[in-house]
């Protein structure tokens, strides 16, 4: 074990040698199976310090040590009496006492504790440095050769083979480094192996003697690893036998039997003595072989046939293994090469914490290629888009602190070059076959390659279909062109003209465009040529000269381009060809923009602009505009635009990998962000302009295929939307068409599938024939996929079968191809299925005058239509703005169409389509407003796109809301006013929806819908307030429905749901508008939205808790910011309660708030540094812009606004958070009193009731002083939403002049509650428990106990092992008893032992200590009780399986049994109960598990583990706890004392005797009747969703449970869902933590990330005896949870 223990001995040097703690060093060693490893390792700490001149304190576990003397063989005992000798053991059993021993700051201890695993209490030991086999595994990092080097000198292949061999080795049989080292020392001792190669045999005719794998004798792969990894594979499938699980027919026996005998047959001269040793000829090896096979005598054959050459055995039966679950098939990657590598390496991460990968490149195969130059064109583009994109990644994947996270070793398979993407050995690797064509019939290329971390291979295979828009990225840098453009003396400035460009600007789908690409004619022109010809003599030098040097730029990018690859262009920010062009370009036009010319020079300018465009055939390059061109990705613009995207995705990918290290995100988690970092990337234009024929008109981009921006004018083409409704017409019928591909979710099939499902929620009878049209769709797929998932989550939900009819109209001009939706219906749905779906196609003319009248005819009677891109664009032009463009290293994703504000007097909507954080379009749009406008110098002026509803698309849409229930409508632009124009009535509204947030979602409907609305209402206002009018109802709900016309969200849409839940959300959305309206004047407010959160659910996408969002956000930007630099943005977010009044709700509410706001408040943070946050900055900037701006259009004021609020986008704003709770309960008369230091305002059903009412029947109710009386029918608060109202509730001026009459309130009855415990008296309730001292103030802090407003009693105590934990518990329990009330304590822990007992508190409770010893006396309690729960309104007794399950649970969680094991308890408890019943006990488990144990798995192995516990049955089953004895209120400690017991036992009987309680307390317990108890150590415990102690904190509060659970911490043997259970308790004790949870534990305390630290140092530096108190208390005449304090615990002694 030699090797083992020097890799120990420098662990332990190089931790000495790096230490923090200038005094102490405190290493564990553990998991080392022989003594004579810490023996060693002394005898070197010993002399380490001596030199070091430190001291030393060496102890090695008393436990770990009578484990090893078990071990009978001479070093062992040799090693144990050392140990003993130089009493090393610590017979004390007290090893966390050593962690103490502090070191002087003149002298450091190095602390060494061995076998610390075996130590029953960890908890004082988990936070310091270890040494195990795992982690010395991880610090070889897997290279196990150098342990083998001592022995023979290895060359580097030797060390490649042998280290790929052990890896795989320990694939198969678990890693053991000792096994290992002491392999080494036999190899060392019986004469090492002189080679690399001899050792290599050696070690594989080992393997079954070594490690249970059959040996392989010989090395005829010897040098070929792959081989002999896939050989040590097969042996290991045949130790397992995986290819014969199955019975075996006759003929199949034959065919084995007759292969063994041909084989020996055909080799008659091997020996048998060397290949089959111990068998005495071939007949028998044959016979045990089949024996084997059918799975007879295998316990006799096994060891005989495992010491046979397994390579003879493999021969012999043709054997292959059958495909392992973790050989599974390569994992498929997509997209672009970015993209595909980005996704490569999230699959890695997320298997592998490693940051050293190595990736090998297999094998291309690329389709649609006949002949060898087709291969190495199509390579060669692959090549220029994907060279240098590995080193990119490697180089610039960073975490926060700017450290690299990948080191990436890349082989290409050739010795030329690393990267298999060099376009300049291209044709190497396809001479080499590493490129070759695919066969005919496969659509999709495919390049193979294998990455590789320490622990992990994975086989990756990236598809990509050939003519993707990516892989024809630089078609136009053919080879002509290239060798033409380095002709001596020559300098290019291109611009292209084709023949097709009318075919291409005209494409409908990105494969058609580049279908055309591919074969399209190019001509080239050089714009310096005709620039040095118009602009002759020597005054035009220096202008000529930077456009040369701009030529010479481009010349130097395309060679770097064509020899290695666009990412090796923009790997030096500084240097970069790539980076210098596009720079040069930008300071051309920025001088050509900014100064003096003359007249001849400025007409040439225009040839700057057209500069690398492809344009018609005839233009010249100096033409001063054009109806369509298209800018390639060598255009500086879009060049640019492609460099950015991969630096934002590259710094995005950092950020999730780095989530995924630190396991906040899943693999799936991990590429849906990915996906995310890929749609906010989009790019959308290159250019922001170009110019039109016409002077002073423009062309906008209208799409971009790849990275070619199309731009044509409007009446290039005809009139209508000229896109492909399908894929490619063949797509469904290629071998690689992608199902899961045709059903991705995307943001538009999200915006189908929610709004279908929210509308069969509103009605539900419509499923038996759902009717949906789409008018004018862009693309099929997220059609399909939104109906698909639909049709889903709807059949899943719903007994009934699902009938839906689906149209599609499209205008004549768009290319119909229905086949995805045959292939659609026909592979996913059949005649059995509950889904059927009728789909119908038609087209309309939208060309002729009778349009309307058609369309009319065409459009069907459906219940929901969708609409998309519905304004047009009515003009483009410049606009003068101040604004600087982003800094360089600022975000510039997405690219943000941003709408301009809408002002109070507005009719069409205008958007900013430049993008000035790219400089190039930037200079560009400037240099053709000089050219147009006759304006030079500084100045920025942005592109402004002026949007409407033409005439023929309103009749469109009046048509379609006349056929409709509703119209979703989704559109950059559109907003509420614009579709009042259509006379529809608006729903729902949001924004900020979309792939990168650029989408408006509305919801619209025809007025009967109202109609049906109005009459639910009236009968929901009945019920909720009683007997009032008639009349009044009918105003009172005429009143509500004119008032939503204002509502933002989705209220309305639930209103006609069947649930009254849903009408409770409208009406409270009405009240909090109308008390937003009351509380805020609008004089005071350029902008108010209040934002229904339910209608924005994409602002929660991923969060763990998106159902548990707040109800409401109010957005105030106030009238006076204007006076400011940056605008002041004031945001509350807000929950609503409406029912009976509930403290259980308004904490609900309060926990919601907190966590919205914390997750609100980091996205909208100004000073964020997150890869998204121009994404969410540009949400919250449309949030505003589309509210109503009490400002008209043509004043100073909203021009400055203009300019102020779109600075939002680059972060530049203010914003100040607050929270609000609005609470309307129907059973309280009058409003409770609020003051400034609360953030809940209540009202009662009087200042409800007046704000439902019209002013003037508020009027006539004061004065006949109408009494509103709620209805017994309302029982429980619903939790809605509402809006912002001010801390202060103003008075009510008007109030309704309403009777005190007491309302009649029904309560629900809870389960398992008692009738004639209800009328019981109520005894007291402690007021309060004194805690101890706020050091700062010398105040007295209490635990507010016995406050109504109290969410709980429960108590959370953390901190490290001595800082006064249980110290303070027994000061809380004396507390208690002095107020009479009793509690119980669950000591598993040997802290409340008598001798344990703090003595002041034992003198003073004296025999109100009452000690209950389990291991003295069995608990009274059965664990197979059938207990009673209410099932449907009627007490009934558990059955069976609910017994079985509860038990399952408790064993499961006790003894980590697996799931088969849990199974088995389960099993035997069920069969137990079936055939005893109630007499059910531990020793009939023990019988049952038997019994059971031929046919269930896992039976044997949980019968040991449990062993223990039945041996001991401490349980007296025939008893039953007296819980009523420990009620009395005489302040009784009873200490169930569980001393003496093993650790497991423990644990079991705590968890049974609290289900026990449980029950007990439901059927007797009350709120106001407190039942304290004490569980320390609670980390221990199980905590899961359906545990005992999470029914207790979640539910146990109004059956009188107090919990109080103390820990020494969390993180690590917790999950966060556990722990966030448990900070559920109101009142939250903290001493000083463990270091590893000091930053947690700062968190918890303090919510405003800005002030963490500070509580982080405060923790870190609190004494013994002092503690941070967290909990609620009064203050201000108010009850709410107080800031945190610093407290010093009260003695006992002064408590006495």
């Amino acid at each position: 074990m030699k090797a083992l223990v020097n890799e120990i001995c420098e662990a332990i040097k190089e931790q000495v040698l790096n230490q923090v703690d200038p005094t102490t060093v405190i290493i564990k060693i553990e998991d080392m199976p022989h003594p004579q490893v810490f023996s060693a390792v002394h005898l070197f700490a010993v002399s380490l310090c001596s030199e070091l001149k430190y001291e030393l304190i060496c102890k090695v576990a008393r436990r770990k040590v009578e484990q090893l003397r078990a071990l009978s063989d001479p070093l062992a005992q040799n090693a144990l009496k050392y140990l003993s000798d130089h009493e090393l053991i610590d017979v004390d059993d007290q090893m966390t006492k050593w962690r103490n021993q502090m070191g002087s700051e003149e002298e450091t201890t190095l602390i060494l504790l061995m076998g610390t695993e075996a130590v029953e209490d960890k908890g004082g030991l988990h936070d310091f440095h270890l040494i195990n086999q795992a982690t010395l595994s991880r610090r070889l990092d897997h290279n196990y050769a150098v342990w083998f080097q001592r022995l023979c000198r290895l060359d580097s292949e030797e060390i490649k083979g042998l280290n790929q061999i052990l890896n795989r080795v320990f694939l198969h049989v678990p890693e053991d480094l000792f096994k290992l080292s002491s392999i080494i020392d036999m190899l060392e001792r019986d004469g090492a192996p002189q080679t690399g190669e001899e050792l290599i045999v050696t070690l594989l005719s080992r393997l079954n003697k070594d490690w249970g794998i059959p040996r392989i004798v010989g090395t005829p792969f010897l040098g070929a690893w792959d081989s002999i990894t896939r050989l040590i594979d097969e042996a290991s499938g045949f130790r397992d036998r995986e290819g014969f699980k199955d019975q075996l027919s006759f003929s199949q026996l034959k065919r084995i039997e007759n292969r063994i005998t041909a084989y020996f047959e055909s080799h008659p001269d091997l020996d048998l003595a060397e290949v089959i040793p111990g068998y005495p000829n071939r007949q028998s090896f044959q016979m045990d072989l089949q024996n084997y096979v059918m799975g007879a005598r295998l316990e006799e054959v096994r060891p005989k046939l495992f010491a046979c050459d397994f390579s003879l055995i493999r021969d012999a039966l043709s054997f292959r293994l059958r495909k392992r679950r973790r050989e599974e098939k390569p994992t498929k990657v997509h997209g672009a090469p970015l993209q595909a590598f980005a996704s490569a390496l999230l699959h890695m991460f997320s298997e592998s914490n490693t940051s050293k990968m190595k990736l090998a490149f297999v094998q291309a195969r690329l389709a649609d290629c006949s002949t060898d130059e087709e291969l190495l064109d199509e390579w060669r583009r692959i090549c220029m888009v994907a060279g240098g994109l590995l080193k990119f990644l490697s180089n610039g994947l960073v975490d926060a602190a700017g450290n690299l996270i990948l080191d990436l070793e890349v082989s290409s398979g050739l010795e030329t070059c690393d990267d298999p993407f060099q376009p300049s050995h291209a044709s190497s690797l396809i001479k080499s076959k590493k490129v070759v064509k695919a066969p005919a019939s496969r659509r999709l290329s495919t390049v193979e390659f294998v990455i590789a971390a320490a622990d992990q291979e994975k086989s990756l295979i990236w598809e990509f279909e050939p003519n993707s828009g990516w892989v024809l990225s630089f078609a136009l840098l053919t080879e002509e062109f290239v060798e033409r453009l380095n002709l001596q003396g020559t300098r290019t400035l291109p611009i292209w003209s084709s023949p097709q460009i009318h075919d291409l600007v005209q494409s409908k789908t990105a494969e058609e465009f580049f279908d055309i690409l591919g074969t399209a004619e190019m001509d080239c022109s050089n714009v310096l040529d005709h620039l040095q010809n118009k602009l002759p003599g020597s005054e035009n030098a220096r202008l000529l000269g930077e456009v040369s040097s701009l030529a010479e730029k481009f010349t130097r990018f395309v060679n770097d381009l064509w020899k290695s690859g666009l990412y090796s262009t923009m790997l030096d920010i500084d240097s970069s060809s790539g980076v210098a062009y596009v720079q040069a370009y930008c300071d051309l036009l920025k001088r050509a923009t900014d100064e003096s010319f003359t007249s001849m020079v400025i007409n040439q300018l225009h040839t700057l602009v057209n500069a690398f465009l492809i344009h018609s055939v005839g233009l010249e390059p100096d033409n001063k505009g054009t109806e369509a061109a298209i800018v390639p990705p060598v255009h500086p613009a879009m060049l640019e635009k492609v460099q950015s995207q991969a630096q934002f995705m590259r710094q995005g990918l950092s950020e999730v990998i780095q989530k995924v290290i630190e396991g906040r995100l899943r693999l799936n988690q991990a590429l849906r962000e990915l996906e995310h970092l890929e749609q906010l990337s989009t790019i959308t234009s290159a250019v922001d302009i170009l110019k039109h024929k016409t002077p002073k008109r423009y062309l906008a981009c209208t799409s971009v295929f790849g990275a070619y921006a199309v731009y044509k004018d409007a009446d290039y083409s005809c009139v209508g939307i000229q896109r492909s409704l399908g894929q490619r017409a063949d797509a469904t019928q290629d071998e690689d068409f992608s199902a899961s591909e045709m059903l991705a979710e995307s943001p538009l099939s999200r915006v189908v599938s929610t709004k279908i499902l929210d509308y069969v929620s509103t009605f539900p009878a419509r499923l038996d024939g759902l009717r949906v049209a789409f008018v004018n769709p862009s693309d099929l797929q997220p059609i399909v996929a939104g109906m698909h998932e639909a049709a889903r989550r709807l059949s899943k939900t719903s007994e009934r079968k699902l009938r839906i009819e689906l149209t599609i109209l499209a205008p004549v001009t768009a290319a119909a191809d229905r086949r995805l939706l045959d292939y659609w219906l026909d592979h996913f749905f059949d005649e059995g299925d509950r889904v059927e779906i009728r789909t119908f196609f038609r087209t309309y003319d939208n060309s002729t005058g009778t349009f309307s009248k058609a369309f009319n005819e065409l459009m069907p009677s459906v219940d929901i239509t969708f609409l998309h891109g519905i304004l047009e664009t009515v003009s483009l032009d410049f606009e003068r703005c101040d604004e600087e463009p982003l800094n360089p290293n600022e975000t510039r994703f997405p690219m943000v169409y941003s709408p301009l504000p809408v002002s109070k007097t507005s009719i069409n909507r205008k958007r900013c389509i430049s993008q000035p954080q790219f400089g190039a379009a930037r200079q560009h749009a400037q240099l053709i407003r000089r050219l147009d406008y006759e304006i030079k110098g500084p100045g920025f002026y942005r592109v402004v796109q002026e949007l409407s509803l033409s005439d023929r698309t309103a009749a469109m849409m009046s048509v379609v809301h006349e056929k409709s229930r509703w119209v979703v409508t989704t559109d950059p632009g559109i907003d509420r006013d614009i579709l009042r124009k259509v006379n529809a009535s608006i729903i729902g509204f949001s924004t900020g929806e979309g792939p990168f947030g650029e989408l408006n979602v509305t919801i619209s409907s025809t007025t009967d819908v109202r109609e049906d609305i109005r009459k639910r209402l009236i009968e929901r206002l009945r019920v909720s307030f009683g007997e009032v009018s008639a009349h009044e109802l009918a105003e009172a709900a005429d009143h509500c429905l004119a008032a939503a016309s204002r509502l933002d969200g989705a209220d309305i849409l639930g209103a006609l749901n069947p649930n009254d839940y849903d009408l409770h959300n409208f009406l409270a959305h009405l009240l909090t508008m109308k008390y937003c309206e009351e509380q805020y004047s609008s004089r005071e407010y350029l902008i108010q939205n209040l934002i229904r959160l339910d209608s924005h659910r994409h602002w929660f996408a991923g969060w763990e808790e998106r159902n548990r969002r707040p109800d409401f956000l109010l957005l105030q930007v106030p009238l006076n910011c204007l006076k400011d630099d940056i605008i002041t943005i004031e945001a509350t977010l807000l929950e609503c309660k409406m029912g009976h009044r509930s403290e259980d709700y308004l904490a609900d509410a309060e926990k919601q708030l907190d966590r919205g706001l914390e997750l609100l408040s980091h996205h909208w943070n100004p000073e964020s540094v997150d890869t998204e946050r121009r994404y969410w900055y540009a949400q919250l900037y449309r949030s505003l812009v589309f509210s109503h701006i009490n400002l008209a259009d043509d004043s100073s004021d909203y021009v400055m606004l203009v300019s102020k609020i779109q600075r939002i986008i680059k972060g530049q704003f203010r914003i100040t958070w607050k929270k609000r709770i609005l609470a309307f309960w129907l059973d309280e008369s009058r409003d409770s009193d609020s003051d400034a230091s609360t953030h809940c305002v209540e009202l009662g059903r009087h200042s409800t009731w007046r704000m439902i009412l019209p002013v003037t029947t508020r009027e006539l109710a004061e004065r006949a002083s109408v009494s509103v009386e709620p209805q017994e029918t309302e029982s429980q608060s619903i939790d809605v939403g509402l809006a912002d109202t001010r801390a202060q509730t103003r008075s009510m001026e008007h109030t309704a002049q309403l009777p005190d009459t007491q309302p009649t309130v029904v309560e629900l009855v809870e389960p398992f509650s008692s009738r004639e415990f209800e009328h019981s008296p109520v005894s007291k309730v402690p007021l309060r428990l004194l805690i101890g001292e706020d050091i700062l103030t010398h105040e007295p802090v209490y635990w507010e106990y016995g406050h109504e407003q109290l969410p709980n009693r429960h108590l959370l105590v953390t901190g490290n092992s001595g800082t006064g934990k249980t110290y303070f518990i027994q000061a809380m329990l004396l507390e208690l008893s002095r107020q009479g009330v009793s509690s119980v304590v669950f000591d598993y822990t040997d802290g409340f032992t008598p001798s344990k007992l703090e003595k002041p508190f034992v003198e003073a409770l004296g025999s109100q200590i009452v000690q209950l010893s389990v291991y003295n006396k069995p608990f009274p309690v059965n664990p197979f009780t059938r207990y009673e729960m209410e099932v449907a309104g009627q007490l009934t007794r558990q059955s069976y399986i609910d017994v079985a399950e509860r038990l399952k649970s408790v064993f499961k969680a006790v003894y980590d049994l697996g799931e088969q094991q849990a199974n088995a308890i389960y099993n035997a408890v069920k069969n137990g109960l079936e055939r005893r019943g109630d007499s059910m006990s531990l020793p009939h488990l023990r019988q049952e598990l038997e019994a059971i144990s031929s046919r269930v798995p896992n039976a044997k192995t949980v019968l040991s583990k449990i062993q223990p516990l039945l041996d001991r049955n401490p349980f007296d089953s025939g008893g039953r706890a007296t819980w009523e004895e420990f009620k009395k209120d005489d302040g009784t400690v009873f200490i169930v004392q569980l001393s003496g017991l093993a650790k497991d036992v423990q644990m079991t009987l705590t968890e049974i005797i609290l289900w026990d309680a449980w029950y007990h307390r439901l059927r007797v317990g009350d709120k106001n009747k407190p039942f304290p108890v004490v569980l320390d150590e609670a980390q221990n415990l199980d905590h899961s969703e359906q545990s005992p102690t999470a029914k207790i904190l979640t539910e146990g509060r109004k059956f009188g449970w107090s919990g109080w659970f103390a820990a020494q911490f969390l993180k690590g043997q917790m999950r966060s869902d556990e722990i966030e259970r448990l900070q559920q308790a109101s009142q939250k004790v903290i001493f000083n933590p463990p270091e590893t949870e000091v930053a947690d534990m700062a968190g918890v305390i303090e919510p405003d990330h800005t002030k963490v630290k500070q509580w982080h140092a405060r923790l870190a530096r609190l004494q013994k005896g002092q503690c941070v108190v967290s909990g609620f208390g009064e203050r201000g005449g108010a009850f709410h949870r107080q800031p945190p304090r610093i407290v010093k615990v009260t003695s006992i002694e002064d408590r006495v």
